[in-house]
């Protein structure tokens, strides 16, 4: 995916996605703000620096924990590519990246959730509390 698609929004904002650095393999990852703090700053501009006019992105390897520049045109969508990219030889950074890849996912599935009753399907937010039952 492009970011700043057809709609302008970014697909991989606050999302997991696979990122490959280099000549190593995609790996399980999520952006991080290159203005959080200074070290990272310095790390964002050697690496814009290094692709010139291409699109890059700060990226967190999850499970190694490692920073790195990368090409914006190396994000790529995690559920839509799983099958493929987990199937690297597992070592026990990239098995914990995956397990902390699935945390963040299943985290963020349950933000979004908004409960629903299972009797009448309103959702459980927009009860009033202080209504009198008729």
């Amino acid at each position: 995916g492009e970011p700043g698609g057809a709609d302008g929004a970014d697909p991989y904002a606050g999302e997991v996605f696979w990122a490959k650095f280099s000549n190593h393999p995609y790996w399980p990852a999520v952006r991080c703000q290159p203005e959080a703090n200074d070290q990272d700053a310095a790390l964002f501009e050697r690496g814009r620096m290094r692709f010139g006019s291409k699109p890059v992105d700060l990226v967190l390897f999850l499970g190694s924990n490692n920073k790195a520049v990368v090409r914006s045109e190396d994000l790529i969508d995690f559920s839509e590519n799983f099958d493929t990219c987990s199937r690297k030889k597992a070592g026990k950074q990239f098995e914990l990246g995956l397990e902390m890849a699935d945390e963040i996912i299943m985290r963020k599935r349950n933000e979004r959730a908004v409960p629903n009753c299972s009797v009448c399907k309103d959702e459980v937010g927009s009860w009033d509390v202080n209504a009198v039952p008729e």
